[in-house]
C-alpha cells in the first residue's frame, strides 16, 4: 500500500473512532511502528489528526466531511512519492549519497534501502531510522552529528563541518518553500545551513520539493545566485510557479513517477 493511501486509511479510523494507537495501526498495516509513526507526523503537521504519546487523536472540531482535506492528501502524497522516485534512479551502488530531512527525503530513502552497497550521509533522524530498520550489512550509514533543535535534524557547525569533510557523490536537497522571486529556501536556518554545505561538497546535486512549496513563507534562501539548478517537481506545481523558477535560473522538471523494481 502506499503511503499516500494508507495515511487517508488512517485518516478514516482516527475520524471513525475518535483516535488510534500507534502498534494497532502497525499491525493493522503490516509495517513497522516507525512507519506508522511518520505517518501520523505527516497528518499531525497537515492539521488532520493530533499526536499524542502511542498514537494519535481527532483534532477538535473536525467532525464534518474530510473529503477535501482527504483528496489534498492523497494528491500531496502522490506527488511526494514520483519525486522521490525519480530522485532514486540516479543513484548507483557503491556510490556516497547525502540526504537531508523532510517528508520526500524519508520517501527517497525506503528507495534507497535497496541499493547495494551505499553509504549514505544525513543529518536526519527519521532518515537514518529508515536505514536502520532495514539494517543491511552492505550498506554504511553515517550521521553528521551536531545539535538537536527539534527540527528531526541534527544541525550547527559540527554537522556542516562534517559535510564539508567527506567526499560526496551525489547529494539531495530538500526545499519547504519557493519564495515569489523564485528563490527555494528552507523553514529552519539549520537545515538551510546543511543545504548550502551538501551543494558546495557533493559532485552533483539534486534538488526537490512538491506543488505545495509555492508561496510558502521559508525565510532561509539556499541558492543564492543561482544559475542552472535543476529542481525536481511535481505536475501539481502551477505553471506560474515554474515561471518564476525559470527567472531565477532555476529550471524545474517533472517527476514521471515510481521506479520499476530493481533487478
Amino acid at each position: 500500500m502506499l503511503a499516500s493511501a494508507r495515511q487517508v486509511a488512517i485518516l478514516e479510523i482516527v475520524d471513525r473512532d475518535g483516535g488510534a494507537q500507534l502498534r494497532q495501526l502497525a499491525d493493522l498495516f503490516g509495517v513497522s511502528p516507525g512507519t506508522i509513526r511518520r505517518d501520523l507526523t505527516m497528518l499531525d503537521a497537515s492539521g488532520l489528526v493530533a499526536r499524542v504519546h502511542g498514537g494519535a487523536v481527532r483534532r477538535p472540531g473536525t467532525a464534518r466531511s474530510r473529503k477535501p482535506l482527504r483528496s489534498a492528501v492523497l494528491v500531496r502524497q502522490t506527488a511526494r512519492a514520483a519525486i522521490a522516485a525519480d530522485a532514486a534512479r540516479v543513484v548507483a551502488p557503491g556510490t556516497v549519497v547525502a540526504l537531508p530531512t523532510g517528508p520526500i527525503s524519508e520517501l527517497l530513502a525506503e528507495h534507497l534501502t535497496t541499493v547495494p552497497e551505499l553509504t549514505v550521509v544525513t543529518y536526519s533522524l527519521p532518515v537514518a531510522q529508515v536505514f536502520r530498520a532495514h539494517q543491511r550489512d552492505d550498506q554504511t550509514l553515517i550521521l553528521t552529528g551536531g545539535v538537536f533543535t527539534g527540527t528531526q535534524g541534527l544541525t550547527g557547525p559540527l554537522a556542516a563541518g562534517t559535510m564539508h569533510s567527506l567526499r560526496i557523490d551525489t547529494g539531495f536537497v530538500e526545499f519547504d518553500g519557493i519564495a515569489p522571486n523564485g528563490r527555494p529556501a528552507n523553514v529552519d536556518a539549520g537545515t538551510a545551513e546543511l543545504n548550502r554545505a551538501v551543494l558546495a561538497a557533493a559532485a552533483r546535486v539534486v534538488c526537490y520539493t512538491d506543488h505545495t512549496a509555492w508561496h510558502r513563507l521559508a525565510a532561509h534562501e539556499v541558492i543564492t545566485g543561482a544559475s542552472g539548478v535543476l529542481l525536481l517537481v511535481d505536475a501539481h506545481l502551477r505553471q506560474e510557479a515554474r515561471g518564476d523558477l525559470a527567472s531565477a535560473g532555476i529550471r524545474a522538471v517533472v517527476a514521471r513517477g515510481p521506479a520499476p523494481p530493481r533487478p
